[in-house]
C-alpha cells in the first residue's frame, strides 16, 4: 500500500524535449529576454521605414514649396505680359524708345544741371584725334 501511494504522488515524468521546453519558458527572465529580442526584431525594420518616411516628406514639402514659388513666378509673368499687349505699355514705349508723340502733345526736355560742361567734354575728346604719346611728350617738353 505504500508502494501504490508513492506511485500516485509521484511526478510523471515526460520526454526530454518537452522538459526542457517546460523549463525554458518557466523562467521569467529567459521569457521576458525572449519577448525583449523579438521586439528589437520588430523594431529595426520599423526604424528604417519611419527614416525613409520623414526623407520622403522633407522631399515632398521642399517640392511643394519650389512649386509654391513657380506658380508665383508664373502669375507675375502673365500680369506682365498683360501689361505689355496693353496699349498703356506700347504708348509708354513708343514715347520713351523711339522718341514719339501723339499729335497735339508738345515734348519737354528737361536736362540735368552741368549736362552741357560733360556734353563739350565728350566733343573735345572727340575732336581731339592726338595719340596717346604724342600728348605724354606735350606735357613733359611742353
Amino acid at each position: 500500500m505504500n508502494k501504490n501511494r508513492d506511485l500516485k504522488n509521484m511526478p510523471i515524468r515526460e520526454s526530454n524535449d518537452n522538459n526542457l521546453f517546460t523549463r525554458l519558458f518557466s523562467n521569467q527572465k529567459i521569457v521576458a529576454l525572449l519577448i525583449l529580442a523579438v521586439i528589437i526584431l520588430l523594431l529595426f525594420p520599423l526604424a528604417k521605414s519611419y527614416s525613409q518616411r520623414k526623407i520622403i516628406e522633407k522631399e515632398i514639402s521642399q517640392l511643394q514649396e519650389e512649386i509654391d514659388k513657380y506658380e508665383q513666378d508664373n502669375e507675375e509673368l502673365k500680369e506682365f505680359l498683360s501689361y505689355i499687349d496693353s496699349n498703356q505699355a506700347v504708348e509708354k514705349q513708343a514715347r520713351t524708345s523711339l522718341n514719339l508723340k501723339k499729335t497735339g502733345e508738345g515734348v519737354i526736355v528737361i536736362e540735368e544741371p552741368g549736362y552741357e560742361e560733360e556734353k563739350e567734354m565728350v566733343e573735345k575728346l572727340r575732336q581731339s584725334q592726338e595719340g596717346n604719346f604724342k600728348k605724354w611728350l606735350r606735357y613733359f617738353f611742353g
